[in-house]
């Protein structure tokens, strides 16, 4: 990741969608990484998230509210472009991508590897 943002540290790591039993582990890591849902952050901060391009909460007044000192947001970049597609285009645009991405990988593996599993659409 630091080389993706130019030298950049990368400090924090944060799961997916953890589980109950995650979210109790409290989990550390030997590398110093913060664990974005330690309890340190996910407890102490205010939380919100964009999940599936809907925040539950509005995010410009708790922002702009001042109502809180310590902020935790997580935003989903998949959903975020300069085109006004709707929300099945830009997962179609997503796994397209991924497709793409995965057979450049694969055709280094495996020279010769025939482009036209490529040509199938989703």
């Amino acid at each position: 990741m630091e080389t993706v943002f130019d030298g950049i540290p990368v400090e924090s790591v944060s799961m997916h969608i953890p589980s109950q039993d995650t979210l109790k582990a409290n989990l550390t890591f030997e590398s110093g990484f913060i664990n974005s849902y330690s309890e340190e952050y996910f407890k102490n901060y205010k939380y919100v998230s964009d999940s599936e391009m809907r925040w539950r909460e509005d995010v410009d007044d708790i922002v702009c509210s001042g109502k809180y000192k310590k902020l935790h947001i997580l935003t989903h970049p998949i959903w975020y472009d300069f085109y006004n597609i709707d929300k099945q285009e830009k997962v179609l645009n997503y796994l397209k991508t991924k497709k793409q991405n995965t057979f450049n990988e694969v055709s280094i593996i495996v020279p010769g590897i025939d482009k036209k599993i490529m040509l199938d659409d989703f």
